[in-house]
This record gives structure tokens, sequence and C-alpha cells, in this order.
């Protein structure tokens, strides 16, 4: 039996929504975390990961998508490439926390 096709609107709709709610988590949780530094500190290595994975996210499916496109494929590379020099810095951050 055939697999299914990919809608590839479809996929990039996908990517649009969890970039949105992801952001918008990031954005809240970065002013409740400067608005009050204090109460909240354990925020500093939540909006790290969660920008790690934004970028990660980003990275693996630009890789994906970018088929023989070599400039898509760099900018994808570099998009991965942050999103786990991110990913370090909140896992930094979430010791110090300790």
């Amino acid at each position: 039996m055939a697999e299914p096709r990919r809608n590839p609107r479809r996929s990039a709709f996908v990517m649009d929504m969890f970039h949105l709610v992801l952001g918008v988590v990031i954005v809240v949780l970065a002013v409740m975390a400067f608005l009050s530094p204090d109460e909240h500190h354990a925020f500093f290595p939540l909006i790290f990961f969660l920008s790690a994975i934004l970028s990660i996210v980003s990275g693996v499916w630009g890789l994906m998508n970018a088929g023989r496109n070599s400039r898509k494929k760099l900018a994808a590379a570099g998009s991965l490439l942050f999103g786990l020099v991110v990913l370090v810095v909140g896992v930094v951050s979430a010791m110090v926390m300790l």
C-alpha cells in the first residue's frame, strides 16, 4: 500500500503555528523573568531551553526541506548549531541555579 503524500503547505502551517505558540510562550516568560528576577529566576533556564528547541526544530525542518539548495542547507545548519549552543547555555544556566 502506498504512503500518502505529504502536503508541504500543511507542514509549513504546522511549523508556523509551532513558531507562533513557542515564541509567545518565550516572550511571556522573558517579560515575567525580567520584571521580577528574584521571584522568577527559574524561568531563565526554561527560556534558554525553549529557545534551543525552537532553533533546533527549525534547523532540522530546514535541512529536511532544503532539497539541493546549498544556501538553504547552510542556513538550516547554522540554525541547528545556534540551537545547540543555546541548549548548552541553558544547561549551564540550570546548573548555576542549583
